[in-house]
């Protein structure tokens, strides 16, 4: 949410820029536009690969309920298949 309202603001202020302070100031405004969305893209899949081996050691089979217990393999299949992509 804050990544897209930077976004839109940067955006809005850079397009509004005429002359030679739009000619200087808009490719770096667009940088920094484009370096954000980088780092929102590149930040979330790696947080969530740091923290996995931790959230695993903590986490068993022996704690799930019976029902869990039933779906779990369906649901590692299934994200067996989408992860291939």
């Amino acid at each position: 949410m804050v990544y897209a309202i930077y976004c839109r603001a940067g955006v809005c202020a850079f397009a509004n820029l005429k002359r030679v302070a739009g000619r200087l100031f808009a490719p770096l405004g667009y940088s920094y536009i484009l370096a954000i969305l980088v780092s929102l893209l590149v930040s979330q899949p790696l947080t969530l690969r740091c923290v996995l081996p931790c959230w695993a050691a903590s986490f068993s089979d022996t704690q799930d309920p019976p029902l869990i217990k039933r779906i779990k393999p369906l649901y590692k299949s299934l994200l067996g298949l989408f992860s291939a992509f």
